[in-house]
């Protein structure tokens, strides 16, 4: 069995003012308009999905976002992610009713706001939340 490395960070100097921008492909390759990450000011491609480029702005901008966390900060999102799956499994009658607010918000089209989350969460769950209601809906 292979031992698994440990990720010690992303090693390149992460600059201050990146930008996304389309990058041509081949058509060999595929038909699609791929994204790199570059610096604005030197024009240098900081990262380019291992050459293939990535498929959305937004799929490069998170890229960057989970490169640029430390190794510490990874964990304590993983930590974060854990407390709450464990609290939404002991609290599941609660999640499913966030799971409507939040379903029926998107078939009206009308956003919904934290404070229809917090007025379904009874205050004893309300009292073990060790996490704000933002990583709540992040993570569960």
């Amino acid at each position: 069995m292979k031992k698994k490395k440990k990720y010690t960070g992303y090693k390149r100097k992460i600059p201050e003012n990146i930008k996304v921008i389309p990058i041509e492909i081949p058509a060999e390759f595929t038909a699609e308009t791929r994204y790199v990450i570059i610096n604005s000011d030197t024009g240098e491609i900081f990262d380019d999905a291992q050459g293939y480029g990535y498929k959305t702005p937004q799929k490069a901008y998170a890229a960057f976002s989970w490169k640029k966390k430390s190794p510490e900060e990874h964990i304590e999102q993983e930590l974060k992610k854990k407390e709450v799956q464990e609290w939404c499994k002991k609290y599941e009658s609660v999640v499913k009713n966030i799971e409507d607010i939040i379903f029926i918000s998107i078939k009206e089209k009308v956003p919904y706001n934290i404070q229809e989350i917090l007025e379904v969460i009874p205050e004893e769950a309300k009292a073990e939340m060790t996490f704000t209601v933002s990583e709540l809906l992040k993570y569960f």
